[in-house]
Order: C-alpha cells, then structure tokens, then sequence
C-alpha cells in the first residue's frame, strides 16, 4: 500500500513539476507567469527539502545536491525581483523543479 501511495505522489508531482514548466514558457500573460513562477519556486523547494530529508545519511553528495538545489528558486526570486532578469530566474526555476524531482525519486 505504501508503494502505490509513493507511486500516487511520484506522478502528482510529477505533472504539476513538468506541466507548469511547460505553461511557464508558454503562456504570454505576466500575472499568470508570476503565480505560476512562485508556484514552482515553492514545489522546488518542497520537492528538494523532501529528498533532503528522506535520503540515507550515507548519501552525503545527493544531500549536498539537494541542498544547492533548494536554494536556487531562492535566488531566483531574488534574480527576477531586484536585477529584473527574468529568463534566467526562470532556468534557475526549471534546474531546481527538474533535478529535485529526479533526485528525489532516485531516477538520477
């Protein structure tokens, strides 16, 4: 039972992760570009304190990974609010939803 709840969350995530990178690149509306960009700040972060959390003690690089990673919608936040670049606060949002999904269901 256990499993299939994983498996559940695995695809939500999944689909909300890489959906809403696909709409964040797509759609032309700014508002909706801002919600959807904070929305996948804070999935990217979940996601990658998730992994974080859950991996083996042993596993000091994917910690490490996972830690960097968690930061970065941070500094996207930052990049998109004071310097006004928004493409590159939006590739720092897709390495951080990308390699946090990844990592955490141990597919990389």
């Amino acid at each position: 039972m256990a499993i299939g709840i994983l498996g559940i969350l695995f695809y939500t995530v999944s689909i909300l992760g890489f959906g809403g990178l696909i709409l964040l690149y797509i759609i032309k509306n700014e508002k909706v570009k801002n919600i959807l960009f904070y929305f996948l700040s804070i999935l990217g972060i979940i996601v990658s304190f998730e992994g974080f959390i859950s991996a083996p003690a042993n596993d000091i690089v994917g910690k490490i990974i996972l830690a960097i990673v968690g930061i970065l919608p941070i500094l996207a936040i930052i990049v998109k609010n004071k310097m006004k670049l928004d493409k590159i606060a939006y590739i720092l949002v897709t390495i951080t939803v990308i390699v946090s999904i990844l990592k955490t269901f141990s597919i990389i």
